[in-house]
């Protein structure tokens, strides 16, 4: 997964473009100071992709990638 890409954003105009309903479901799991986020991307209520990072930001990117991939645009 490349850094040079706003996948969100691409995953995003997409799903305007296709008319289709986009969101996350995000989760926090471990010590408040050390814990992990996971990120669900879901287009239609149907699952697409999922990340996890150290911050939601980066989940979401990351849930976003392979909701592209799911898609076949990334």
């Amino acid at each position: 997964m490349s850094d040079r890409r706003h996948y969100r954003t691409d995953l995003n105009n997409l799903c305007i473009q296709a008319g289709w309903a986009l969101r996350f479901d995000d989760n926090f799991t471990g010590p408040q100071n050390n814990g992990t986020w996971t990120s669900t991307a879901y287009v239609n209520d149907v699952s697409c992709g999922q990340g996890s990072a150290r911050d939601v930001r980066t989940a979401r990117e990351e849930a976003s990638y392979h909701a592209l991939v799911y898609f076949g645009r990334a």
